[in-house]
């Protein structure tokens, strides 16, 4: 599948190589804090633990987070949540201070771009279907509802094409999707994203009408 951070094209990659070196700064776990945005959540205590276990025996968090400035004091995570809680974990539960602060890069970007960039950040994790119905339908927002903020190949042709290219899904599964979204009603959305209902399940009631959802 495609990666959603690899949409822009070389010319904008350029750009981006001639801003000045970014500085990290180092800020304690307690001041980061969850991104609204972020739908791809660690699933278990096990999966952070695993992490926790591999910071440990690196001695440091090797990969920057990627953080905004959402108050005097508080940072709002982009990408990083994991490490995040990994190191929190290493900290409270096994009394490792030096994890308590964490390497960041403070972006001060538009509130479209924070959003897209939490999708770009889940790129390389595995999805369960509600997460990348979310990712579809959130990707759909930002290109109808902020064009401007986005390459120029983004903004032609019909959406679903657009999509289906950029994200690397066939177009059949993106409008899948889509129908799921816009037609599974709120008490049947919750048991997809439980994943108490697969997909095909999922679909199968959208494309029924409103009263027959709710006597399935």
């Amino acid at each position: 599948m495609a990666k959603l951070g690899n949409i822009f094209n070389k010319e904008e990659i350029k750009k981006e190589e001639q801003h000045p070196r970014r500085t990290i700064k180092w800020i304690h776990y307690s001041k980061l804090k969850t991104n609204p945005d972020q739908y791809c959540p660690a699933r278990d205590k096990e999966e952070i633990e695993s992490l926790a276990d591999l910071i440990e025996a690196a001695g440091e968090v090797i990969e920057n987070l990627s953080v905004s400035k959402s108050d005097t004091d508080e940072y709002r995570i982009i990408a990083g949540h994991k490490r995040c809680e990994a190191c929190r974990l290493l900290v409270e539960e096994r009394g490792l201070k030096q994890f308590e602060f964490l390497p960041c890069i403070v972006n001060n970007v538009s509130v479209v771009q924070e959003s897209f960039r939490v999708l770009a950040s889940n790129g390389y994790h595995t999805k369960k279907p509600y997460e990348l119905m979310y990712e579809i339908t959130e990707m759909e927002r930002l290109l109808r509802e902020h064009p401007e903020e986005f390459p120029t190949s983004l903004q032609k042709g019909r959406m679903v094409e657009r999509l289906s290219k950029k994200m690397g899904i066939a177009r059949a599964t993106v409008q899948e999707y889509q129908q799921i979204s816009r037609n599974l009603l709120p008490e049947a959305m919750e048991k997809f994203k439980e994943g108490e209902i697969e997909k095909s399940a999922a679909l199968t009631l959208a494309r029924l009408p409103e009263k027959m959802q709710k006597e399935v």
